[in-house]
């Protein structure tokens, strides 16, 4: 029985168990790790509330069409096997639930799931960016098709023409510049330069 409970579970991700509880598995997405260059696969958790008063329709169907046997008759069984599995954690004892992890009770009295460490994923994967500057590949750029070639000669001559700009800009402030200074110089006299002060021995 806890072998069609555990297949269930896998498979439709919930599950619910009178006088058991309720069994969620949350998958958590593959996480990217830059630091060590590495991309770690996604994980299960098993997530139990121990408040459950019915038991998943899903679930009854479900060993119904594995054992072949009535849906009134699993009913049965399955209720059968909660009133049991509760009755063993409530004497300390624990419910396996085959490659998820084991339900038992804590020393508090309450009701735990222990999620088994070894459940099997999948390995990290190396993740390096692969750069490849001379491929050319279509793009759509606004409202044109470009290649990813022709955007890069386009960026280039871009930043050019900023340059080229600035150099006219910094050439034009420093004529202006030497022209004040010229008006100024011929306006009050050439022999106002330097230190006006007499030097008396």
């Amino acid at each position: 029985m806890i072998d069609l409970i555990t297949s269930y579970l896998i498979q439709e991700k919930s599950c619910d168990l009178a006088e058991v509880g309720r069994f969620v598995i949350k998958t958590r997405p593959a996480e990217l790790d830059f630091l060590s260059k590495r991309i770690f696969p996604p994980q299960d958790e098993v997530i139990y509330s121990p408040k459950s008063d019915s038991i998943s329709e899903g679930l009854i169907r479900y060993i119904s069409s594995k054992q072949e046997i009535s849906t009134e008759e699993t009913r049965l069984q399955i209720e059968e096997w909660c009133q049991k599995s509760k009755r063993k954690i409530q004497l300390f004892g624990a419910v396996y639930f085959t490659s998820l992890g084991k339900l038992q009770k804590s020393v508090t009295g309450s009701t735990f799931f222990q999620q088994d460490n070894h459940l099997p994923s999948y390995e990290s994967l190396i993740a390096e960016k692969v750069i490849h500057e001379n491929e050319a590949h279509p793009m759509i750029v606004g409202d044109r098709e470009t290649t990813s070639s022709e955007m890069k000669i386009y960026l280039e001559q871009e930043e050019n023409n900023k340059n080229k700009k600035w150099k006219w800009i910094a050439l034009i402030l420093i004529a202006l510049a030497i022209l004040i200074l010229f008006f100024h110089f011929f306006n009050s006299g050439i022999e106002n330069w330097g230190n006006q002060n007499q030097i008396i021995p």
